[in-house]
């Protein structure tokens, strides 16, 4: 979902794009896992200082959630995960002009009303949000099933 939408609206492949991962949870492990694998620059920005040292166990640069002023220049990819208003006006003026930002959050994590006047392409994906929590319910259902039934 969020790989896919990135690959179509950016003017290149993902190899040695710098990406920023916002949050470190389910969503944000999966999603950085899978960038690095096609060969992305991941950065991911989370709020605690343990979240931040396993991102460094994996390998990838740690920002603070609370410190991004300064440190967004060089994304050519911003992916939020945090449903949580992050991004606003003063930090989205620091991202490059072709810069692609994806919403995952299941509430909105980057301002829409100055983004709209900006040229960074943006596209909230609440859809893959909404998918990824009817598949997880339906699982949940299944699994609690087959234990009834195996008791």
């Amino acid at each position: 979902g969020a790989v896919q939408t990135a690959l179509e609206r950016l003017d290149r492949a993902l190899l040695g794009r710098h990406c920023l991962v916002l949050g470190f949870g389910r969503i944000g492990k999966l999603l950085s896992c899978r960038l690095q694998g096609m060969g992305a620059r991941v950065t991911v920005a989370a709020r605690s200082s343990e979240a931040r040292a396993w991102v460094r166990a994996y390998g990838w640069e740690a920002l603070d959630t609370a410190a991004l002023d300064g440190q967004l220049g060089a994304f050519g990819a911003v992916f939020n995960t945090v449903p949580a208003m992050l991004l606003q006006a003063p930090l989205l003026r620091q991202l490059p002009r072709d810069c692609l930002l994806v919403d995952l959050a299941s509430r909105q994590g980057i301002d829409l009303e100055v983004n709209a006047l900006s040229t960074i392409i943006f596209f909230f994906v609440l859809l893959l949000v909404g998918g990824y929590y009817v598949l997880t319910k339906r699982q949940g259902k299944k699994a609690n099933k087959l234990g009834g039934l195996l008791r």
